[in-house]
C-alpha cells in the first residue's frame, strides 16, 4: 500500500517486484538492514516494475535516479517504517494486556 501498488519510478502496475533499494543484493543487502553505528534498523526495499528493475540492475539509487526521485522514495520508506514500528508496538501492548 505504501507504493499504491505502483512502481515508484514510472508508476506502472505491471510485473511489480520487491527490489533491494539502497544496498543491492550483490553487495550483501537484505530487505531489512541494521546500522551498527546508529543501532537502528531501516528498510532496504522498494517496489519496481519489471522494466525499471531491469534498468536498475545491481546499482545503487544514486547511480540511476535523480535526487528528487531518491528523496521521494526515502520519504515513503520512512513513513512505511514508522507505520510498521507503530503496528508492532500496538501488537506488543495488546498482547501484554491480554
Amino acid at each position: 500500500q505504501a507504493f499504491s501498488k505502483q512502481c515508484f519510478v514510472c508508476h506502472s502496475s505491471d510485473n511489480l517486484a520487491l527490489d533491494h533499494w539502497a544496498i543491492p543484493k550483490n553487495e550483501g543487502g537484505n530487505f531489512l538492514l541494521y546500522d551498527a553505528n546508529t543501532e537502528e534498523m531501516f528498510l532496504n526495499v522498494a517496489v519496481l516494475c519489471g522494466s525499471c528493475n531491469s534498468a536498475k540492475g545491481e546499482r545503487r539509487p544514486n547511480e540511476w535516479l535523480d535526487p528528487r526521485q531518491i528523496r521521494n522514495v526515502e520519504s515513503i520508506l520512512t513513513q512505511l517504517w514508522d507505520r510498521l514500528k507503530a503496528a508492532t508496538v500496538k501488537r506488543i501492548m495488546s498482547a501484554d494486556c491480554g
